[in-house]
């Protein structure tokens, strides 16, 4: 038969491991609800963001990048430069150099050829030769990054965007367009004018589209 003390020596032992037990069980769960990742036993975490998997996850692991649909106005104009390509720029050429060759074979110090060959802004313009297809009612398309056309509108009348004269800026056929309802949501899309112009933009940009043409 065991003493008292020996009882008590059991007693105070099998207290010791239920309790060395139980808080080896309690570190474990502890240690695993603790990591971000829930890469333990335990319930996993949130996942970090930029990480791929969940509705709602930020950052490069989402796979669609998609923007609101919702459908924008693009508005904008083409800038025609093109002195070859309009026929108040070609007729400008013309008669600066039929001033200029007059002058020289007169030698009439009072003659001013800018006079004669000078156009005031606003003054009514469209394309010609290769440029023919920049006129008032030519068709406007919008395209998404695969080419595909997404929405159309038409070009207006063109006018200079400023006066044509031998000393001042060069002047260009401007040409305003709007095209409305365009889906959103895509990266980049691009304003085609007739196949004579592809020009890149976003949607962000869209309220003023100015797609240049030169010679």
């Amino acid at each position: 038969m065991r003493t008292p003390a020996a009882k008590l020596g059991a007693l105070v032992v099998t207290c010791a491991l239920l309790l060395a037990g139980c808080g080896g069980t309690g570190s474990s769960t502890g240690s695993t609800s603790a990591n971000p990742r829930g890469t333990g036993n335990g319930t996993a975490g949130p996942a970090a963001p930029g990480s791929s998997g969940g509705p709602g996850s930020l950052g490069g692991g989402s796979s669609g990048g998609a923007g609101d649909p919702t459908p924008f106005l693009v508005t904008g104009a083409v800038m025609s430069y093109a002195f070859h390509g309009v026929d108040v720029l070609v007729a400008f050429n013309q008669c600066q150099r039929a001033g200029l060759q007059h002058a020289a074979d007169t030698l009439d110090q009072h003659f001013d050829p800018n006079k004669i060959c000078r156009q005031p802004a606003g003054t009514a313009c469209h394309g010609v030769g290769r440029y023919a297809g920049l006129t008032a009612g030519a068709p406007v398309r919008i395209t998404d990054a695969s080419g595909a056309v997404v929405a159309t509108g038409l070009l207006r009348q063109g006018h200079l965007s400023g006066p044509l004269t031998l000393e001042g800026p060069k002047a260009a056929c401007a040409f305003g367009f709007e095209v409305p309802e365009v889906p959103g949501g895509r990266a980049r899309y691009a304003v085609s004018i007739d196949g004579t112009s592809r020009f890149a933009f976003t949607q962000a940009g869209a309220g003023n589209v100015l797609v240049p043409i030169h010679d």
